[in-house]
């Protein structure tokens, strides 16, 4: 709804978290990330949000924003940085973070810059920074590829193939 209509206020933060996953996103969705709706639970989210993860290394908590017309929790963390610590919405509001910091010889596969195989470069050139990075010593070549993109390192790939020519050799 991106008229001038007048939302009702949006409930308690008590009652929100007691609302489905699904219920949440569908009322974001109905508010106007450009006026105010969703005030002030959209400030107490943020705050539960920084109080559950702003502890985290490398991650740098910008606040809730909009991203191509939509609320996010947005901000940016390292590229080693665990991302499977970071849940892909939190309490209605899907998260957008960026990397920050995106060394030179990062992008062997110039076709797209978050390639499966820029990210198994990554690993396997800088495999004991890596693991320092995510205070990991012991971890293994797919637990770092995991951490690193999220999810699955084959599921990656799957999606990067599934975007077209251009997104991964692989």
């Amino acid at each position: 709804m991106l008229g001038n209509e007048k939302l009702p206020p949006p409930p308690p933060l008590a009652q929100w978290k007691a609302l489905s996953e699904e219920e949440r996103r569908g009322i974001v969705g109905t508010w106007n990330p450009y006026r105010d709706d969703g005030e002030p639970l959209l400030h107490e989210i943020e705050r539960e949000f920084r109080r559950e993860f702003g502890h985290l290394k490398g991650l740098s908590i910008h606040g809730i924003g909009n991203c191509h017309g939509g609320l996010v929790i947005g901000g940016t963390h390292k590229l080693v940085f665990d991302r499977r610590l970071l849940p892909h919405d939190y309490l209605g509001l899907p998260l957008y973070f960026t990397v920050t910091d995106i060394p030179a010889d990062f992008r062997v596969f110039a076709g797209y810059i978050w390639a499966p195989d820029n990210y198994e470069h990554l690993v396997d050139e800088h495999a004991d920074v890596v693991r320092r990075e995510l205070g990991h010593a012991d971890m293994s070549r797919e637990e770092m590829l995991h951490a690193l993109c999220g999810m699955e390192f084959d599921k990656w790939v799957e999606i990067c193939r599934g975007l077209g020519p251009g997104y991964t050799n692989k």
